[in-house]
């Protein structure tokens, strides 16, 4: 279990390859094959997943989002499950279709390893963060 403070990158060993995974909201699923999967907390939305096209969400929103990039459609068709704003009941859930797939935690520090049938479960902590300076 990792607590993330401001983002994930799910993707291939090498983030210019194929990242290639099933991605699972509640009963909707759908496989497909990117450059990879940001995803995002509250805090963290300002930076890699503004740029791939996410929204800006306010600091203390019990909220996190997910933004595929740059999808390939021409295998499994239009894919629906691109990106999104997760509730605080909501989960995501990732599966591995990769030998050599990576998690990027919070930028290049702390990397695991994502291979063929491993799962990824985001949700939003039950621990608040405290930000120092913040006014709620």
């Amino acid at each position: 279990i990792w607590l993330v403070l401001n983002d994930l990158l799910v993707s291939t060993l090498s983030p210019a390859g194929t990242t290639r995974y099933v991605v699972k909201i509640g009963n909707r699923f759908e496989e497909q094959m990117s450059s990879g999967i940001w995803i995002s907390s509250a805090a963290g939305s300002t930076a890699a997943v503004m740029s791939a096209g996410g929204k800006i969400l306010p600091v203390n929103a019990r909220k996190f989002q997910y933004v595929v990039r740059e999808v390939y459609q021409k295998k499994f068709g239009p894919r629906r499950l691109l990106k999104g704003i997760m509730s605080s009941t909501q989960r995501l859930e990732v599966v591995s279709r990769m030998k050599e797939g990576r998690i990027f935690v919070d930028g290049a520090n702390l990397v695991a390893p994502f291979r063929l049938g491993d799962r990824l479960q985001v949700r939003l902590s039950n621990q608040p963060l405290k930000i120092v300076g913040l006014r709620n």
